[in-house]
């Protein structure tokens, strides 16, 4: 296959790869040489708030020709993750941003051939586009004789009166309260669904 194949619909689809830098809210780091992901508090454990850090996003760019209408090919790509590992990244750390379409026509021959050159943009994130939380909460559930129920928190307030907590507090995995001195872990979310990529796409050239 040659790019400068007279059927369009056997020219190969052409990648290409650019990268730009954008500002993100800074709310986790890592904390040591496994890369442990932690949340960015205060001595105090409280989260601190404004921080901001630089990130480059690398964007991936494929360009093709297609004889069906691409319209189906947009609903079931955009705003979705990849769901196996590809282009070199695990998965869920590909995100399928954008799509365009536009017909085509060209004479081959003899013979008038109309297709669709479409284009598809993705952008890596390392970390999966997963959204992270800290697990804290106003709340927390309390299990006693076969029920559970969710009550309000209450702390010492430095007399020995247990009070209404005024700020959400670190939670355990079962939703209870963690302590005042604990640590809150990451809750991670996914918020998109995934495609296959590769089955569609196939792999960018290496």
């Amino acid at each position: 296959m040659s790019v400068k194949d007279p059927n369009p619909l056997n020219r190969p689809d052409v990648w290409s790869l650019s990268a730009s830098g954008t500002v993100v809210d800074a709310t986790t780091y890592y904390a040591d040489a496994n890369d442990t992901v932690k949340q960015i508090v205060n001595t105090a454990g409280d989260p601190l708030r404004g921080l901001k850090r630089r990130q480059g996003e690398i964007t991936l760019n494929v360009k093709g020709n297609r004889l069906d209408s691409p319209f189906a090919l947009a609903t079931g790509y955009v705003n979705r993750t990849n769901a196996t590992a590809w282009a070199d990244g695990a998965e869920r750390t590909w995100l399928c941003t954008s799509v365009s379409a536009q017909q085509q026509t060209e004479l081959v021959g003899d013979e008038l051939i109309d297709y669709w050159s479409v284009s598809f943009s993705f952008a890596y994130r390392p970390e999966t586009w997963s959204v992270q939380a800290p697990n804290v909460g106003l709340n927390e559930r309390v299990t006693g004789n076969g029920t559970t129920v969710k009550r309000r928190i209450t702390i010492d307030d430095g007399n020995g009166n247990l009070v209404p907590t005024s700020k959400p507090q670190p939670l355990d995995a079962n939703g209870g309260f963690a302590g005042v001195t604990a640590e809150a872990d990451l809750l991670t979310f996914r918020v998109y669904k995934t495609a296959d990529f590769a089955g569609y796409f196939g792999e960018p050239p290496t």
